[in-house]
């Protein structure tokens, strides 16, 4: 078992998208509370990162490509590369980069003078049949390399105060993929019915969305609520941790407001909420055929809008040990 006291430098290695780096900073935060007086430093793909660090969540955070992280996949590493001086200067390092097998850890365990622990990033075949959420899966992977983790279901971030500002109500209606955006007729409907009970509502799209659905994507969503389009990812996130209320997809920005103590309506298709579910203290999952078959849409809209105007029912519970 690793001694606390004796462990002063930790490195977080991520190149997962948003969603995943969210879920996979559960397992960052409960590696701070077991090794309190420790610094946590990230390479990260993610462009929430340096976000996160500015939230205090990561002493830095830099790109891979900053520090030579590709070196990592070569036989035989070279041990004068920045990731390479960067490994050797840490006690621990939890890497989601793939599994102690593949040549990325095998180069970590290589370079380390401390403890590498390596987690494969995705749902194994196990998680997905016995429906374990993914960050059990990791915690277990980590418990098994020797390093107990206490991961709860908190936030991680803290809430923007709600004081001398009218609470409001932000809905994102994207995705990283068409097949898991809710029907938009549906979330329209939500939204109608939210305006219509005195809540505050807003849209909030971003380039992604832009790209994938058009120009004219912006003024059909204006037609229920203003729009909120933001460039930057920090100003979005900076948005999500400011609001009263979140409605998402199976998302990248559904995880993050989970993750800020948001209550959070997190709207599920074809994936399994059981294993990617957003992580935080006020979530509710709403789950239907995104295909229509059998569903009211008036029904599941109406369900949105309630647990949007909350408080949640968290029906997932915090215990993430199933």
């Amino acid at each position: 078992m690793l001694d606390p006291d004796r462990v002063s430098n930790i490195l977080f290695l991520h190149a997962g998208a948003l969603g995943d780096f969210v879920l996979a900073l559960h397992l960052v935060a409960a590696a701070r509370r077991r090794f309190s007086q420790s610094r946590i430093d990230g390479v990260v793909r993610c462009p929430l990162a340096k976000w996160a660090a500015r939230e205090g969540m990561l002493e830095t955070a830099r790109d891979p490509d900053s520090v030579g992280a590709h070196a990592l996949h070569a036989e035989p590493v070279r041990d004068d590369s920045p990731i390479a001086r960067l490994v050797r200067g840490s006690d621990l390092v939890i890497s989601f980069l793939g599994e102690a097998y593949t040549v990325i850890g095998q180069n970590l365990q290589t370079l380390c003078y401390g403890r590498s622990i390596n987690i494969g990033p995705t749902a194994s075949a196990g998680a997905l049949l016995a429906g374990r959420h993914v960050t059990e899966q990791w915690r277990r992977d980590i418990a098994s390399a020797g390093l107990a983790l206490d991961v709860a279901s908190r936030h991680l971030f803290r809430r923007e105060s709600d004081a001398g500002r009218e609470p409001s109500v932000i809905v994102h209606p994207g995705s990283g993929g068409r097949s898991k955006c809710c029907p938009l007729a549906v979330l329209e409907a939500a939204v109608c019915r939210l305006r219509d009970g005195g809540r505050r509502v807003s849209w909030m799209i971003g380039p992604v969305e832009m790209d994938l659905y058009g120009p004219g994507y912006a003024a059909k969503l204006a037609d229920t609520a203003p729009v909120i389009c933001e460039e930057s990812i920090d100003a979005a996130a900076d948005c999500v941790q400011g609001a009263a209320a979140f409605v998402g997809n199976d998302a990248g920005m559904t995880h993050l407001a989970a993750a800020c103590g948001v209550r959070t309506v997190a709207v599920f298709g074809p994936t399994d909420p059981a294993v990617w579910r957003p992580l935080g203290p006020d979530v509710e999952v709403v789950q239907f055929d995104f295909e229509m078959r059998g569903v009211d849409a008036s029904s599941v809209a109406q369900r949105i809008a309630d647990a949007a105007s909350g408080p949640c029912r968290n029906r997932w519970g915090s215990s993430l040990n199933r």
